[in-house]
């Protein structure tokens, strides 16, 4: 197994390296750069302009900031400078986000299987019931939502008609740093937007749950469980269960990773100072030292989601660590 992790990462570099070629020379042919988003329609000399565009390397040539910019990745792990939040270290700049950002991840994550495992698992057991009907409704209808429209009618229905949760922010700034108020607060921040994206996580999560339970259900060597007289509460734990999870487990790397790249809207809508909410700054901005790292970012936590989903499901099932 760890010639397969150390093979794999060894692909990941000429895939990263393509990556950032393309994310790189992609926004560089956007109309616009860095200056533009920071003036805008301000009246500045244009003098001025072609100062900073020359103290910043804006007027190289492509191959050559290119270059420059993996060249500071490999030997520094300097992604640049952010050049409109005070030529700040994109890396910190980051840093400060990703801590939010990993805080809604794992408390969606928590929500999303919590809600999930259950309602497949029932869905399949209930099956042609009414509760069985319900579930599946609830998967169409979450399948169709957009997160935009969901997120907004909770925002609206739960921060601004019964003001249960904050609309806005990650903590309270008035309460004082590592109480334990303060905590309480993070997490009261949490809540509301990590229901929403978990709610709409959940769909694919109860559906291949649900259609390989079914599957299991009649299979071979459930039949023979049965006949030999184990318990029905025996069989769907140790036999139809333990089987029926294995896609979860594999999806479960994805969905870490799926819930950096989905937090956009999430964090957008309830102004959640994480990297979503960052990279739509930076990309209306056009402060692309900030986009091509976020961009790169998501890239190698996809191909990293996908290794650690390949590594769980070997150590879930023996039959695939042996091969």
């Amino acid at each position: 197994m760890w010639k397969t992790v150390v093979r794999r990462l060894l692909i990941l570099i000429p895939q990263l390296l393509f990556i950032s070629a393309a994310v790189f020379f992609m926004s560089q042919a956007m109309p616009g750069d860095a200056l533009t988003g920071v003036f805008g329609e301000m009246d500045v000399d244009a003098q001025i302009i072609e100062e900073l565009r020359e103290e910043f390397g804006l007027n190289d040539p492509l191959l050559q900031q290119y270059g420059r910019w993996v060249w500071g990745i490999v030997t520094e792990f300097d992604f640049g400078r952010t050049l409109t939040q005070g030529r700040r270290p994109v890396t910190d700049l980051i840093g400060e986000r990703m801590a939010n950002s990993v805080r809604l991840a794992i408390l969606t994550l928590i929500f999303q299987y919590a809600l999930a495992i259950p309602l497949g698992v029932i869905a399949a057991r209930r099956r042609g019931t009414v509760i069985d009907k319900a579930i599946v409704l609830y998967t169409f209808a979450a399948m169709a939502m957009p997160t935009i429209v969901l997120a907004l009618l909770m925002l609206f229905t739960f921060g601004f008609n019964l003001s249960w949760f904050p609309i806005r922010g990650s903590v309270d700034v008035l309460l004082e740093t590592g109480s334990f108020a303060y905590f309480i607060s993070r997490i009261h921040h949490l809540i509301l937007p990590s229901i929403t994206a978990a709610l709409l996580g959940t769909v694919f999560i109860i559906n291949i749950l649900r259609s390989e339970i079914i599957d299991a259900q009649n299979s071979d060597y459930v039949t023979t469980a049965r006949s030999k007289g184990v318990p029905a509460g025996r069989i769907y734990s140790k036999h139809i269960l333990r089987n029926s999870a294995l896609p979860i487990v594999s999806m479960l790397g994805f969905a870490v990773a799926g819930l950096f790249t989905g937090s956009i809207f999430i964090e957008t809508i309830f102004s959640y100072p994480g990297i979503g909410q960052l990279f739509v700054t930076s990309i209306t901005t056009r402060d692309f030292p900030v986009s091509n790292a976020l961009v790169l970012m998501t890239a190698f936590l996809i191909a990293m989601g996908a290794l650690i989903g390949d590594v769980l499901l070997t150590v879930v099932d023996p039959r695939i660590r042996v091969r």
